[in-house]
């Protein structure tokens, strides 16, 4: 290709912590990503090595509260731990709802409805920036949930492997299924999306002010829940485009990759040329896909700034000042396999 282009800024969303998959996805689409954290965090090897090779760029938006953030989260870690033990309120309420509690526990449900309306806090301070630090506490929480079940997860593949090939060596046939395969396995990102989505965008918009005038931001997610959510909260109607990005034994010559080149030209033509629509396909078919499975791409347009269609989210009214030096539409990029 020739002519100078501007670059892609791809940004991941709403998960602060990528998985080895993900990251092998968005590889196969873009040059590089972002994404943030409230604080650069310990993360799983994959990760690790994509931020140290540079396609990864993780941006921690609140560096200067790691302290005041561990302290909470710790705190709420021995909270959760004192009042998970047998007896206490929690455990009897649980109790109670599923039928099995005692009959001096038929008052539960009003001691618990108590509880909330003590622990509602009308006074609880809505300034900004508590607001940010609540919003960045609940997204570690959610980080370190996320690479807690990503252990468990990997665990269970290989546990799932062990199992096939045991069966293997037994009977001498390959097993299509273990009893793992017929659960299937957790994905993190479909808890609390709204919460999540909330958190992650007001977390966004406070710390992350897009000032790359030469590059053409993009937003890009896995997450199914997550970009179904942000769709019915958009009061405008998003046009869309599906590819199919299916790999192929085709070489191509080496340090180049025609068919990224060719999607990432086309996305920065999405947003900067008004006369361009949005149209299938976005990669001819003859220019082969570099990626590591198949996927199917879906490119979501909508009409207006991405501070307005994600501070939607987060219920930011006022929006951030900065809100008109963003573009006046949004490119969002589902990616599934």
């Amino acid at each position: 290709m020739t002519g100078e282009r501007k670059a892609i800024k791809a940004i991941y969303f709403p998960n602060t912590v990528v998985q080895e998959t993900v990251l092998a996805d968005l590889t196969a689409c873009f040059t590089s990503v972002e994404t943030i954290q409230p604080f650069l965090l310990k993360v799983p090897e994959p990760m690790s090595a994509a931020i140290e090779g540079g396609f990864l760029t993780v941006c921690p938006v609140m560096a200067d509260q790691e302290a005041r953030l561990t302290e909470a989260f710790n705190a709420f870690q021995a909270f959760a731990r004192m009042h998970g033990s047998k007896g206490d309120l929690k455990t009897r309420f649980v109790a109670w709802l599923e039928g099995s509690a005692e009959t001096d526990d038929e008052k539960i449900a009003s001691q618990v409805a108590s509880l909330m309306k003590k622990g509602g806090n009308p006074g609880l301070s809505q300034k900004p920036e508590d607001l940010v630090f609540r919003a960045a506490l609940f997204l570690h929480m959610a980080q370190q949930y996320d690479i807690e079940s990503f252990e468990v997860q990997k665990d269970l593949k290989s546990l799932a492997r062990t199992e096939k090939k045991l069966f293997q060596s037994l009977t001498g046939e390959a097993s299509a299924h273990t009893k793992i395969d017929a659960f299937g396995l957790d994905t993190p990102e479909d808890y609390m999306i709204p919460e999540r989505l909330a958190a992650w965008a007001r977390l966004f918009l406070h710390g992350v002010v897009p000032e790359d005038s030469d590059k053409t931001l993009v937003w890009v997610t896995h997450s199914r829940p997550a970009m179904e959510h942000l769709l019915e909260l958009a009061p405008l109607s998003s046009r869309s485009v599906h590819l199919h990005a299916i790999p192929t034994a085709k070489g191509r010559a080496e340090g180049t990759d025609p068919w990224k080149e060719s999607f990432q030209e086309r996305l920065v033509k999405a947003l900067e040329d008004p006369d361009f629509r949005i149209s299938d396909p976005l990669v001819e078919a003859s220019i082969p896909f570099g990626g590591h499975r198949a996927l199917l791409v879906t490119v979501h347009a909508v009409d207006e700034s991405p501070s307005i269609f994600f501070g939607r989210a987060a219920d930011l009214s006022p929006l951030p000042e900065f809100q008109r030096t963003l573009a006046r539409r949004t490119l969002v990029v589902h990616l599934s396999a």
